[in-house]
């Protein structure tokens, strides 16, 4: 039993190796922003999209994204709505964002949006094909994506929430 936990460390640390360099190369791409006073929840999503992103998960990156959206709003606004498009609208009516971040805060719900849909629309199709389910309607036939999490998009969705991070929170440079 001691050899084989012996040998999945060594797995795991072989792996975290190959990926490390790889790591810091695409963290190297993220605007670099030093925020103070992030709300709890908004720091921990950030964080996680941040090294979601550097480790290669960009689904995870992208959704997570999308979390930390929804939570710094949230934050902001006061209260949460049922629909994060009426959030983000709220917000910008309101003044808590101006029009220039509502519109990067709609880009990152409809990126989050779709990768989720393909996913789900990926298992469903999954488990028809398992004979699981016998039914299954498309919610979105608008998205065809080939991979699941592509580099860039998990970039852009990083990118636009520091944006919305530091109007909401201020960066400082």
């Amino acid at each position: 039993m001691e050899q084989g936990l012996e040998r999945r460390i060594e797995i795991i640390k072989n792996e975290y190796n190959a990926i490390a360099p790889k790591a810091a190369e695409r963290l190297q791409k993220l605007p670099f922003l030093r925020l103070v006073n992030l709300p709890p929840t908004v720091r921990i999503c950030l964080s996680e999209a941040t090294e979601t992103f550097g480790f290669g998960k960009f689904l995870a990156s992208i959704i997570v994204c999308r979390v930390c959206l929804e939570a710094a709003l949230v934050v902001a606004h006061g209260r949460n709505e049922q629909n994060l498009k009426v959030l983000i609208d709220e917000c910008e009516k309101e003044g808590i964002l101006s029009s220039a971040i509502a519109r990067k805060a709609q880009e990152i719900r409809m990126l989050g949006n779709n990768y989720v849909h393909m996913l789900t629309d990926k298992i469903a199709d999954e488990l028809t094909r398992a004979g699981k389910v016998t039914r299954f309607k498309r919610a979105q036939e608008n998205v065809i994506l080939v991979q699941i999490g592509q580099e860039s998009d998990a970039l852009k969705a990083n990118a636009l929430m520091r944006d919305i991070v530091g109007f909401l929170y201020g960066a400082r440079p």
